[in-house]
């Protein structure tokens, strides 16, 4: 019986025992498959099915809804004991899939709507900015992340419209008409392409630091990541002020070159690496890295990019690139790790690699690109 344990999420051997058993079912039907369940439960248990390869939820909804309504009371999304980056948890690195939104809670952007602040509630522009901000702060922290669908651009219906949380909805896919919600979206768009082509940056191996409690609200909120092997460096800023503001930051490489890979839409913030100053608007984040954004925008041309792929996939012993532009090919892990490196080759030996998914990122001189690899 759970009856005790239910209510007060006490650790339970017999039901450890049966999702590990449920668990080692469904990898011995898909070695490939994950297995994510939502268990909100004592911390013991959730390490002891973490270190079985079950991964857990890790609800940040409440935090994120509060900044994006331009509150600071309880908007912490990290550096206190409920946090997005679960690095403390017991568990190995990337069993704790945060996310920032779900069918369960309202939406971020219904909650502006229904219950931001003055300057926030009403206002698509203020509100976008800030949504776009949360996404900076949650999908550049280490860790997998689950993204609800239709937050990249500002979905606002109540979870309860339409009968119920989980009938209907409508799509609204004119809200890319929207300027600012098409704003949104490209934010997303940059984000997850920093996120998707630098696993380095947010692997177990990289560094980590943030500063996004509450207390950070009026100061400014940041994260800092940097793989010293690879020489990357990347650097968050968040303004959720009502007030253009000025923050000090100390940049690893005091007047090294540093570029603005990701910014809010319609704003111009800057830098100074030399003086250790960032400029950030209100509502607004910028993301900051010493990588040349050309490959935010423009990796290559739609038509290119489409066109380069790799083969076999799924792949035993080698795979190849259909292109002779190749100057190194990296292989990452799901959990961000470099595997494999071969450079000036476009072809790559994994018959070394254990069977699973991996990410191979495909470098030129200039421009970069990275494809989903299965090893069987």
């Amino acid at each position: 019986s759970y009856a005790n344990d239910y209510s007060g999420n006490k650790y339970n051997q017999s039901r450890i025992d049966i999702l590990k058993k449920y668990s080692g079912a469904i990898k011995e039907a898909n070695p490939k498959a994950y297995a994510i369940i939502e268990h909100f439960v004592d911390k013991g248990e959730e390490n002891e099915l973490g270190n079985n390869g079950i991964a857990v939820w890790h609800n940040m909804c409440y935090n994120y809804s509060q900044a994006a309504q331009g509150k600071s009371a309880n908007s912490a999304f990290g550096g206190s004991a409920w946090s997005m980056l679960a690095s403390d948890e017991g568990r190995p690195f990337g069993y704790t899939v945060g996310y920032m939104e779900s069918h369960d809670e309202e939406r971020a952007a219904f909650e502006q709507l229904d219950s931001g602040v003055a300057g926030v509630k009403g206002n698509t522009e203020i509100s976008m900015r800030r949504l776009g901000a949360n996404a900076a702060f949650a999908f550049l922290v280490p860790g997998p992340k689950m993204i609800w669908q239709f937050g990249e651009i500002g979905y606002d219906e109540s979870i309860f419209s339409y009968g119920d949380r989980v009938n209907p909805k409508p799509t609204h896919w004119e809200y890319l008409e929207n300027p600012y919600r098409k704003g949104l979206y490209d934010s997303y768009s940059e984000i997850l392409h920093i996120r998707t082509n630098n696993p380095d940056l947010f692997s177990s191996q990289a560094e980590f630091y943030w500063n996004a409690t509450a207390a950070n609200w009026d100061n400014g909120r940041f994260i800092t990541a940097r793989n010293t092997s690879t020489n990357k460096q990347l650097v968050a800023a968040y303004n959720p002020t009502f007030t253009d503001k000025t923050f000090n930051y100390t940049f690893d490489n005091v007047g090294g070159k540093y570029y603005i890979n990701s910014k809010s839409y319609n704003t111009n913030p800057s830098f100074d690496s030399s003086a250790g100053k960032i400029t950030v608007p209100a509502h607004s984040y910028v993301v900051i890295t010493n990588m040349d954004p050309a490959g935010v925008e423009d990796v290559w041309d739609d038509s290119d990019e489409d066109a380069i792929s790799i083969y076999p996939n799924p792949a035993t012993s080698t795979i190849s690139v259909n292109t002779d532009m190749v100057k190194d090919i990296e292989i990452y892990s799901v959990t961000g790790a470099m595997v494999k490196k071969v450079e000036g080759n476009n072809s790559v030996d994994v018959s070394g690699l254990a069977s699973g998914n991996y990410f191979v990122k495909i470098l030129t001189e200039t421009n970069s690109v990275t494809r989903q690899l299965i090893k069987r």
